[in-house]
């Protein structure tokens, strides 16, 4: 992960509570060069393993047969609201056992039962 700051570029914002490493700033004009620079293909890396997390969890509607259960929020990513996190959750709960537990009216447990997902 790249982080923002004088080492990548001396146009950046410095960290705050949504973007702890810092974050990019735009240009302040179309030509201007006073925005932080960025490659094709990084961002391409970037916006394409977040679509992979994300549609891994919830579903691809460009792929036939794809059940898709929320699209992405339109939102921009960040350390407070994440669509990308949330698909994170997803996806690893998905690989993760589950842990059922019956209890009698005491609240005695009486019976766990651990259970792995198929995969």
């Amino acid at each position: 992960m790249l982080r923002y700051d004088g080492a990548y570029s001396s146009y950046y914002q410095a960290p705050d509570s949504y973007y702890p490493e810092g974050s990019a700033i735009d240009s302040s004009s179309d030509e201007a060069l006073d925005g932080t620079p960025y490659k094709k293909d990084f961002f391409n890396d970037v916006i394409g393993f977040m679509q992979a997390i994300f549609h891994r969890a919830f579903g691809n509607p460009h792929v036939a047969g794809s059940v898709v259960t929320r699209n992405v929020s339109g939102s921009s990513e960040n350390a407070l609201s994440s669509d990308v996190l949330d698909a994170l959750d997803v996806v690893v709960d998905s690989h993760l056992p589950s842990l059922s537990v019956s209890y009698d009216a005491e609240g005695e447990a009486l019976f766990m039962s651990l259970s792995y997902p198929l995969r």
